[in-house]
Formats: C-alpha cells, structure tokens, sequence
C-alpha cells in the first residue's frame, strides 16, 4: 500500500471513529422514524421504496437494541466500503497515480451530499455502494468474461434495485457502455451477462410481486403520483443548480467537468464506464428537475461516480 494510501485510510478512520460517536447525540428525524418503524413490520417491499433500508435497521437494532446509535450505525459502515470501493475504482482509472485514488476516497468521506448519506438512515447509501460495486464487477466481467464474475455483478445489482428503484440507471449506463465497445457487445452475445441480469431480477422479484398484488403503488407514485403539483420552471432550475453546487460543492462541479476529457494517463475502458455510470443520472435529474419536483440528493449515486473522473 502506498504512503499516500496509509494516509487516506487513517483519515477515514478518523473520520469513521467520528461519526460512530455523533450518530447517538442526536434524535432520529422523520424520515430515519419512518425507515425505523418500517424495521419493526418487515415486508417485501413498501410504498415509497424497496426493503432494503427496513432490512438494515431490522438487523442492527436487533444487535445493538432500539437507538438512534443503532438504526444508523449500518449506514456509517457502509460509507467505510462505499469509500474503499471509490478507491478501488480510481486505482483502476490510475493505476500509475496513487495519491487521485487516496483523494477521491477522502472525497467521499467529504462531498457533502455523500458524507451526509453516512450519519443519515436512507434507502440511497445501500444503493450508491451497490452502484459502485456493480461497476467495479463490470470491470472484472469485462475483462474476464466469466460468467461466475457476471453472475456476481448480477447479484450486486439485484441487492442494488432492493434498495432503490433508481439503481436501474446504473444496469442501463453498464448496458450503454458494453454497447459501446466491440469486445462490450462480443459479451452480449454470450450468456454470462444475460444470467447476471436474470439474477437481479430474481432477486427483485418479491418486489413486483409485492406491487402487483396492490395495484403497483410504489410505481405509480414515484412516475405520476409525486409529480402532479404545479412547479415554476425557472424557480425549479435555479433551485435545482443551486442545490448541486452546495450539495456536491463547487470543486466537485469543476472536477467532473474536467473528468469529460480523458487524460491521457487515464484508463481508457475505466474512463467510459464512469461516465455511463455518472452522466445519465445527473442528466437526466438536471433535465426533469424543472419539470417536477425533486431533492438534491437524488442525484447522488451521480457524483460518487464521478469522483473517480
């Protein structure tokens, strides 16, 4: 491990050992009260979103009993791994640059619509580690083209969409980028990636089943439901730019616009997978956010990507 590396972890450690105390001074907000409650009726699914969330709750404070401490404590954990794996990601990118991987791992322990995510019980955490998992498995299947290595990617993406519905842009942005490579679409002609992806949806199948049994009530309110108020354009976009620029600052901005041109010390395969993993899902909030209404860290996933560019 390089010097570089020790420092970034002994950071996050500091940092994790941080959080590990703060997580219990302060009382569960509505949100976190909603998750929580649904960890003590646990289903296959629930209106707003997949069981995931409830799942974590359910297993920690059945350890470390019903605190505050204990429904958000997964959550802190996960941003640990969420952490290692944007490193991860970045040594792929440069592999010839150890100190970019070291900073983006500190990044995602600092960006603040990620760091928020790990003192904050949340159906998105679960999902932003999955996202990156699955991307980081692509790379392997990519490379190797093992179906055991697709099947595995299938299972990430499976316990991704149990988290959150919006973890399908990240199938479709690995999708995009297979379709964008001559060896991407050899891979799709085989099975190893169609069994990753039957996986998946065997995994979120009590999901629909769930749904369909109450006429697709998750569904119809996040595609029509949640949208049905008068929004002012203007006010929607402005909002909309001003919540990204404080919610993944400024420097993150300025670097993802930097990450659109590929350095030429980049790893080129890395280099496109980000992007289809990145772009789309700030694209297309950026694009709907006038039209709707919407929170700023929906676009999340988005910028944990991006840290690697």
């Amino acid at each position: 491990m390089s010097p570089e590396a020790r420092w970034a972890w002994l950071g996050v450690a500091l940092i994790t050992a941080l959080r590990l105390i703060l997580i219990g001074e302060v009382g569960l907000g509505d949100d976190e009260a909603y998750y929580w409650d649904w960890s003590r009726q646990l289903d296959w699914s629930y209106y707003d979103h997949p069981p995931m969330v409830a799942w974590l709750i359910a297993g920690s404070t059945a350890i470390a009993g019903d605190t505050a401490w204990a429904v958000r404590l997964p959550f802190t954990l996960l941003a640990v791994l969420g952490g290692a794996l944007t490193w991860t990601l970045s040594t792929r990118l440069w592999p010839k640059r150890p100190e970019v991987a070291a900073l983006a791992m500190v990044a995602f322990h600092c960006v603040p619509i990620l760091s928020l995510s790990a003192v904050f019980a949340a159906p998105d955490l679960p999902m932003i580690v999955c996202w990156l998992g699955l991307s980081l498995m692509g790379l392997r299947a990519h490379r190797t083209g093992r179906t055991r290595d697709w099947l595995v990617a299938g299972l990430i993406a499976g316990l991704g969409l149990l988290s959150k519905y919006t973890m399908v842009l990240s199938l479709l942005g690995l999708l995009g980028w297979l379709l964008t490579s001559v060896r991407g679409r050899a891979q799709l002609r085989a099975r190893g990636p169609w069994l990753g992806i039957c996986l998946s949806l065997l995994l979120f199948l009590p999901v629909l089943i769930w749904n369909a049994e109450r006429d697709w009530i998750s569904f119809a309110f996040h595609l029509s439901g949640r949208h049905r108020h008068q929004v002012d354009i203007l006010t929607q976009a402005g909002t909309f730019a001003g919540s990204q620029l404080l919610a993944a600052s400024p420097i993150m901005v300025v670097a993802l616009v930097m990450g659109l041109w590929k350095p030429p010390e980049a790893e080129a395969r890395v280099t496109a997978l980000l992007r289809w993993q990145a772009i789309p899902v700030l694209v297309l909030f950026a694009l709907t956010s006038p039209l709707t209404s919407f929170k700023a860290h929906w676009t999340a996933p988005g910028w944990a990507l991006a840290l690697g560019l």
